[in-house]
């Protein structure tokens, strides 16, 4: 239960610092971070919690934006890279992102596991 709950708090975090607040791509990693340190999970759920969640979101916006337009700013960008689908080119925007995301996650849930443990500690 805690993997979903870290699926969704990542993917609403990103999407209220991104597409509320306009802030920069990065911020998938502070909302990673953010979600990952209250949930404690293991590094490696973790880290495929952050991804699923940051995939999900970008996905879904790179395909309403792709949608928005016809595909076709995504056939014209596919063909830069040897005739790419505009579908392969939303699969790759969620997993750069996700991989972000989930590096973030991993993060806060290293920081968590070494702080965490020596303020409980002291």
């Amino acid at each position: 239960m805690k993997f979903l709950i870290q699926i969704a708090l990542t993917a609403l975090l990103a999407w209220i610092f991104q597409g509320l607040l306009h802030f920069p791509w990065w911020t998938v990693v502070i909302a990673a971070m953010a979600a990952a340190v209250p949930n404690k999970l293991p590094a490696g759920r973790s880290f495929l919690a952050g991804l699923m969640g940051i995939f999900i979101l970008w996905a879904l916006v790179a395909f309403q934006a792709n949608a928005a337009n016809d595909s076709i700013l995504a056939a014209q960008a596919g063909k830069l890279f040897g005739g790419a689908p505009p579908l392969a080119l939303v699969v790759v925007t969620g997993l750069i992102g996700g991989f972000v995301g989930g590096l973030g996650a991993m993060a806060g849930s290293l920081l968590e596991q070494n702080f965490g443990k020596k303020a409980a500690a002291k």
